[in-house]
């Protein structure tokens, strides 16, 4: 390949950017993970992260980290809401859906069959299984978790909590995915805004977005799909990566309320 044909081609100029932002740090690094070991060996095995409530829980949450991983925002998004009364279990996506099967024509349907059996486990092993359920993710995990309440939502689930989201995605993650370039046209892809719709009825669906960030543009889109049940909040100063909770945090925080407060 020329240097040329990189100046000019359209994959090249991506790649070229893929490059540069992994090389200055746009892929957050993980943080130090909870101390809390789960009694089953299954979960165990598994890429979860568990955060008691401080107090009696009101509910639990199941978060999806992004095509990173599960990082430092959602560690400290997870503890602070765990220090106010919700239990959340954090869900590294991205290795969970890197233990799908290929070829990926199959991950969809494994995905669909095995993550509501491991989000059961979970909350059965935090004691949780009469507690309203929300889903909720950050950007990739956004999505998946709109997919997951659209065809697997595991039994109690009352809303979606989506940070972030994109406006399309897949059941893989690609070097273009983690440097927020682009959205996923192939076949096996999904409209988030398609799933957004399939969320069943009853279930409330909370998008936060920074103000900084550049795929602001959909989200006119993404309210049509979800009213008159979604609800949507612009985060001040923020930006795709929600890395600072000083604003993000409490609205995550309120927007969960609203959830499970229901009718």
């Amino acid at each position: 390949m020329t240097a040329h044909y990189l100046r000019t081609s359209r994959r090249g100029r991506a790649l070229l950017l893929v490059g540069a932002a992994l090389a200055f740090g746009v892929v957050a690094c993980p943080s130090a993970k909870p101390s809390y070991v789960p009694r089953d060996p299954v979960l165990r095995a598994l890429p979860l992260y568990f955060y008691p409530a401080s107090d009696s829980a009101k509910a639990v949450v199941i978060f999806f980290g992004n095509d990173v991983g599960f990082w430092d925002a959602h560690d400290r998004l997870a503890r602070r809401l765990a220090s106010n009364g919700y239990t959340v279990v954090g869900v590294d996506i991205k290795k969970y859906i890197e233990r799908l099967p290929e070829p990926y024509a199959n991950r969809e349907a494994a995905f669909d069959s095995s993550i509501d059996g491991v989000i059961a486990r979970a909350v059965r092993e935090m004691g949780a299984t009469s507690l309203p359920l929300v889903l909720g993710g950050h950007s990739f995990g956004a999505n998946l978790a709109l997919w997951t309440a659209a065809h697997a939502a595991p039994p109690h689930t009352v809303g979606v909590l989506a940070l972030a989201p994109t406006a399309r995605s897949h059941f893989y993650v690609t070097a273009m995915d983690r440097a927020n370039i682009g959205e996923p046209d192939e076949p096996g892809s999904f409209a988030i805004s398609e799933e957004i719709r399939s969320v069943p009825a009853t279930m409330r669906i909370a998008l936060l977005r920074g103000s900084g960030d550049r795929r602001r543009g959909i989200d006119s889109a993404l309210e049509a799909a979800g009213k008159p049940r979604l609800r949507y909040s612009v985060i001040p100063f923020a930006s795709h990566s929600l890395k600072s909770l000083t604003l993000a945090g409490p609205m995550a925080q309120r927007a969960v309320a609203w959830i499970i407060a229901g009718d």
